[in-house]
């Protein structure tokens, strides 16, 4: 009887402890208003002037489909302190587009990216765009060796290389490689230039000089295959590329692909994105870079 007692006082605690979890549940708020989103990258090798521009998908609530996602309508503009330019709305690309000529991006200047809206929302960002200055491509290596891929005979093609860090600076880089070929077609013959990208791991690709300051740097391993023989007609160009870039570059990419390797565990301790936009979500940052070619005959 006492056992029974017991029981059912136990029993009365946790309906009650369940009741007051319920209560703390329902009365949870959780924001699910969309934030603007602004994405810029900026460089002296630009054509033109892109900024991106949407809002967040909230991830509770009603799934917003695309066109409720855009932003067309706000008032985006880059100046570097004393000369600014309004960029234009393009629906084709839903991307904010500018001459470059009203605002050339050079070196060592820093850059302002204002964002307002109708509605009163504003997103707000600088960024100071790299020196190359110290930075010097050193090495371009480029070998092909034969290989077996599921009975077929293919070529594997490598390209790697190797550069000066500037002394003294912290630098932060994105390294890829191609080669380009050219094809004549028609007659008479119009001649056409074709880019075949080499690839790495995207942890590769994004380095800074910590604890090599001031060393020579080697790339990692850009590779791609080819029948064989090679369908590209020699000679072609082997193309090294090394952006120099700030900080904000860097961490925002690193971020980026840090929660692209969870691959969707539920488990995996989500990552931060990186973002230096006040006001709104984003990264606006720089690049500078350095091409060296060599010529494969």
């Amino acid at each position: 009887m006492k056992i029974a007692k017991h029981l059912i006082a136990v029993l009365a605690v946790l309906a009650f402890a369940l009741q007051g979890c319920e209560k703390d549940v329902a009365n949870f708020e959780i924001n699910a208003t969309p934030m603007l989103v602004t994405t810029a990258f900026i460089s002296p090798q630009d054509t033109i002037l892109t900024v991106t521009l949407q809002y967040t998908q909230p991830a509770i609530g009603r799934h917003r489909d695309e066109e409720e996602l855009k932003v067309p309508d706000a008032t985006v503009i880059l100046s570097d302190g004393t000369k600014e330019v309004q960029l234009t709305y393009d629906a084709a690309w839903n991307k904010y587009f500018g001459p470059i000529e009203e605002l050339p991006i050079v070196a060592g200047k820093t850059y302002f990216l204002k964002v307002t809206t109708p509605e009163g929302e504003k997103a707000e960002a600088a960024c100071t765009v790299p020196l190359r200055d110290g930075v010097q491509v050193t090495e371009l290596n480029y070998e092909t060796a034969p290989h077996d891929s599921y009975g077929y005979q293919m070529l594997r093609h490598k390209i790697t290389y190797k550069w000066q860090d500037a002394p003294g600076v912290e630098n932060f880089y994105h390294l890829t490689a191609y080669r380009t070929y050219y094809i004549d077609f028609g007659y008479p013959p119009i001649r056409t230039a074709h880019h075949e990208m080499a690839y790495t791991d995207n942890e590769k690709i994004y380095v800074s000089d910590e604890k090599q300051d001031g060393r020579v740097m080697a790339s990692p391993e850009f590779e791609f295959s080819s029948a064989d023989p090679d369908h590209v007609p020699r000679p072609f160009n082997v193309v090294a590329v090394i952006a120099v870039t700030d900080e904000a570059y860097y961490r925002y990419h690193q971020s980026v692909i840090n929660q692209e390797s969870n691959g969707g565990n539920p488990f995996a301790e989500p990552q931060q994105i990186y973002g230096n936009v006040q006001g709104g979500l984003g990264v606006f940052a720089a690049y500078n870079q350095i091409k060296v070619q060599r010529v494969i005959q």
